[in-house]
């Protein structure tokens, strides 16, 4: 047994006691008038007892093999009723990584979300959202295009946003091809900000619309100073230390941390963009940038649905392994993303 197996049985088992021992073991923190799951309190907790590192405490290779292991420990089991094939992307002059999952089952053309995973730029990658794509796909009924983009600090902004933007082109191309029907775009965190803006210029570059927009607690200010940015700054998985972090490697001097094709809250002009499927966190310093995004989506004409996973913090979207209420999130959304898909939005 190895030590990701080990670490996932101590998890699981320990979670697996009645909420009123987890809440003795792991006070839950509060806000707005919910309290923190008690699952992800107790798995915090444990955490800090094994003194963990974070990730921002890390050399970036480090770190990224960390996010790779953790989210083995915490993943929902991947179904076993999905294939996938690895691809090869060849763009920007570039080879990208990518894996193309479909579920049993899926009609002859079904419809694809291209996925971007999240990770703040600089960690995460094609194996850290496997067994996400995997259940989004079965959930769906959906095909999933995986894509590992560029990240920083070897390639900054805007690498990575020209990869999405590519990738996404590529998949518009090649869709008669892979047997694809309808196209959405989506993500979360960093990937979720990257879907966000993949849908902006392709308005601006004239490509079609996605079907749909599918945001995971996005990344949609990277300098934002709005309330939860401040709450939810310590005590949890994404904390301030680790958001600086993520934003100097990605955004080093001088590079433009207002530029919409990073923020895409402060592009001017939203109108006519893909139907949207916003999901936030209760315990996310994201959180109201994201819900902003919503509202100015909404603001703009654009259809948006909202939803926010009130007891969850970020990064509640790998961890249905081990919390019930995080799994309960994932396949409901992923249920949800299959009827937009397949309405066109």
């Amino acid at each position: 047994m190895d030590l990701s197996r080990i670490k996932r049985v101590l998890a699981q088992s320990t979670l697996a006691a009645p909420p009123r021992v987890l809440q003795t073991f792991a006070p839950s923190l509060r806000a707005d008038g919910a309290a923190l799951d008690p699952q992800i309190a107790a798995l915090i907790r444990l955490g800090n007892l094994l003194r963990e590192p974070k990730t921002h405490e890390q050399p970036v290779p480090l770190a990224r093999a960390t996010f790779r292991h953790q989210t083995r420990i915490v993943d929902l089991s991947p179904p076993p009723d999905v294939a996938s094939e690895e691809l090869r992307l060849q763009i920007n002059g570039t080879s990208l990584q990518a894996r193309l999952y479909r579920p049993a089952g899926a009609p002859g053309r079904p419809p694809a979300l291209v996925y971007f995973h999240g990770g703040g730029f600089v960690i995460g990658d094609l194996d850290s959202h496997d067994g996400v794509c995997r259940w989004l796909s079965r959930g769906s009924g959906a095909a999933v295009l995986s894509v590992a983009y560029r990240m920083a600090p070897e390639h900054p902004f805007p690498a990575a946003v020209d990869d999405a933007v590519a990738s996404y082109r590529w998949a518009l191309e090649q869709r008669e091809r892979l047997g694809l029907g309808a196209l959405g775009v989506g993500g979360d965190s960093a990937g979720g900000c990257l879907a966000a803006v993949v849908c902006q210029q392709a308005q601006r570059e004239g490509l079609p619309q996605p079907a749909m927009q599918l945001l995971v607690y996005p990344v949609t200010h990277v300098g934002s100073q709005l309330p939860s940015r401040e709450a939810f700054a310590r005590d949890l998985f994404l904390e301030r230390p680790t958001i600086d972090w993520f934003c100097d490697q990605y955004l080093p001097p001088p590079l433009p941390r207002d530029d919409p094709r990073a923020s895409p809250l402060l592009a001017p002009e939203l109108t006519g963009l893909a139907p949207a499927l916003v999901i936030t966190a209760g315990f996310d310093p994201l959180r109201d940038e994201g819900e902003r995004y919503a509202e100015r989506l909404r603001e703009a004409g654009v259809p948006v649905e909202h939803h926010r996973a009130q007891t969850l913090p970020h990064g509640f979207w790998s961890m249905g392994g081990v919390c019930d209420e995080a799994r309960r999130w994932v396949l409901r959304m992923a249920r949800r993303t299959g009827q937009l898909l397949a309405s066109g939005g």
